[in-house]
């Protein structure tokens, strides 16, 4: 892949594992990047990557089942620059369903006034991990969420709201535009209508 450097402010963090730290970068029109595996201590993670902290990645640019990604290069964590400035809130880009395209990906978005068109289900039979659901608009354009319990824990305000949505309920949905196969959104906030 090719090395590439972006700059962003730290919106939100994934996970922090073996040295290595996942992360949502967003730029002042809440376009973004999703850091995968970057080098640092856990230290280093709760003070240098702090929520706000504008910081400079270079790293390859990759693509995992068409997500594009800053990584590691052979192993190697992607390296990072503090810079100054910090943000303390970002404004999401507001999205219809069907306008989703691959340029919002990683962005941080909201879509409103949505219905659950599938039940929320969790990656494990004991009812915890990542929960699944969908939602359509009244046209009937559906997108596939995800509230990825690394970023948002069983603990969190979204978390114990999705885990309780049912068929039909009105929604707005606010999230990072993770990409799998498709678009497949981190959700961070429900809303009901």
């Amino acid at each position: 892949g090719d090395v590439t450097t972006v700059e962003g402010y730290i919106a939100a963090k994934q996970s922090w594992w073996d040295n290595k730290g996942t992360i949502y970068l967003l730029d002042n029109n809440s376009e973004g990047y999703f850091i995968y595996n970057l080098s640092c201590t856990e230290e280093q993670y709760n003070t240098d990557l702090a929520i706000g902290n504008k910081i400079k990645v270079t790293g390859v640019k990759g693509s995992w089942a068409g997500q594009i990604e800053i990584l590691g290069q052979d192993g190697e964590g992607a390296t990072y620059e503090v810079l100054e400035g910090t943000k303390s809130n970002f404004t999401p880009i507001e999205l219809n369903v069907a306008d989703v395209k691959e340029e919002h990906m990683n962005s941080y978005f909201t879509i409103k006034s949505v219905e659950v068109s599938a039940a929320p289900t969790f990656q494990n039979d004991n009812n915890t991990g990542d929960i699944y659901f969908a939602v359509k608009d009244v046209d009937g354009n559906t997108i596939s969420c995800c509230i990825e319990s690394y970023l948002t824990g069983t603990d969190t305000e979204v978390y114990q709201a999705a885990s309780q949505l049912v068929l039909g309920d009105k929604i707005t949905i606010t999230g990072y535009m993770y990409w799998y196969n498709g678009a497949n959104p981190h959700i961070v906030k429900i809303v009901k209508a």
